[in-house]
Order: structure tokens, then sequence, then C-alpha cells
């Protein structure tokens, strides 16, 4: 009986398996062309590089705020806001031709802040 059991046992795990490579080879194939695994991390990564190469970062000390200045308009947004997303989400569409996903643009908003507060530049003229 006990060899019976662990045949069982083995059979069960066996398709367990099989469904979880069936599921792994569906979640390839319905990928977006382009997308990885981790593209997340990848993405955040170039929306981070998108900041630091067109943004000049500053730290308010009174509000406790992150900012950043848009080199090219020399407007300045608040880390986090609206108008930094939709920025920062414009300027990742121009220069990719697609979206970034909310996970990426989330990860990057944190760690731009967190860029922000660490290198304690004071604002320009404040």
């Amino acid at each position: 009986m006990r060899d019976l059991a662990t045949q069982r046992s083995l059979i069960s795990k066996i398709k367990y398996l099989a469904f979880l490579k069936l599921v792994l080879e569906l979640d390839d194939a319905t990928r977006p062309e382009g997308e990885a695994i981790g593209s997340e991390k990848n993405t955040a990564a170039e929306l981070i590089a998108l900041v630091k190469s067109r943004c000049d970062l500053f730290y308010d000390d009174t509000t406790r705020s992150c900012y950043v200045t848009v080199n090219a308009d020399n407007s300045t947004l608040r880390v986090g806001s609206t108008a930094f997303l939709e920025w920062l989400s414009y300027a990742y569409y121009s220069q990719r031709a697609s979206s970034a996903s909310d996970a990426a643009v989330k990860q990057a908003i944190s760690t731009v802040s967190g860029i922000c507060r660490e290198q304690r530049h004071t604002l320009k003229g404040w």
C-alpha cells in the first residue's frame, strides 16, 4: 500500500509540474513582443535614467518634498504629482513609442524620490 501511495503522490506532482509548464508557456505566448520577464525593473531603470538625463533633482527641507526641474522647458514638478507622472509617462512614450507599466512607473518614482532625499540638493531660488 505504501508504494501505491508514493506512486500516486509522484503522479500528482508530475501532473502539477506539467500544468505549471503549460501556464508558463501560455504566459510566454501571450506576453507582448519586446516585454521580457522582469521588464518592470528594466523599464523602471530606463525611466530613472530618463529623469536623470532630462531633469535636475531637488529636495525642499521645509516641505520635505522632492522636485525635478525639466531642462527642456525649465518647469518644476513635484515628484509623485500628477503633472510629474504625466510628464514622465509622455517622455518615456515619446522615446520608446510604448507605455510603461504602472508598476515600473511607481518603482521609478519611488527611486527618484529616494535619490532626491539622499542627495539633498536645495531648490534653486528658494
